[in-house]
């Protein structure tokens, strides 16, 4: 029976998560009150604190919602990244923007804007960074240990290659004539340019 309860509780929480993950969709972050979410997830405002103490936590739990995929994309890629170091990075950061471009934008961007922002948003993106971070680490690591990449400096190739995704990253969100296909251009044409390096042309 303890079970069933489990079940239905986390079920409880899912569908809070989607109703309110539309309506912040529809409306952007601040403007759904916890009376207007309790109704669109057709509970009681009380099992709706219950649940969840403040919006701020509900906000929390839907970008972690929206943002699983993006983790569970990237461990794919990392746990086959192929023989092509130049190529694993960009399937991996392939994956990564499939899992941002499918959040809708001006949600995304209002996340953003509430991370820097607010010291309680912050260590969500915070974190999800460091997890990103970390995943192109160990791929980079992994390629090393087959002598595919060097393996001085991978710490430092990882945050210079993520700084390429996110400065993208941020102009996509901030700039609305760049279309997902011109941003994913524009990460490869960053990736290439940070594995060949700056040569200079011979005479």
């Amino acid at each position: 029976m303890s079970g069933l309860r489990e079940r239905k509780k986390q079920q409880t929480r899912i569908d809070i998560v989607r109703s309110a993950e539309a309506l912040f969709a529809e409306r952007g972050l601040q403007e759904p009150t916890m009376e207007e979410i309790a109704v669109a997830a057709e509970v009681a405002v009380a099992t709706l604190y219950n649940y969840f103490g403040s919006k701020l936590a509900i906000q929390m739990a839907v970008f972690e919602a929206e943002t699983a995929g993006i983790v569970a994309g990237g461990a794919a890629v990392v746990a086959d990244p192929g023989d092509d170091p130049e190529a694993a990075v960009e399937r991996l950061f392939d994956a990564y923007l499939d899992g941002f471009f499918a959040i809708d934008r001006s949600l995304l961007l209002d996340v953003f804007r509430a991370g820097f922002s607010s010291t309680e948003m912050l260590p969500g993106l915070v974190s999800l960074d460091l997890l990103l971070l970390e995943q192109l680490g160990e791929m980079l690591g992994a390629l090393a240990g087959r002598g595919l990449v060097a393996s001085e400096g991978i710490e430092d190739a990882s945050l210079l290659l993520y700084s390429c995704l996110v400065t993208v990253l941020l102009s996509f969100l901030t700039v609305e004539a760049i279309l997902p296909g011109d941003a994913r251009d524009q990460v490869r044409r960053l990736v290439a340019a940070a594995f060949g390096g700056l040569r200079r042309a011979e005479s």
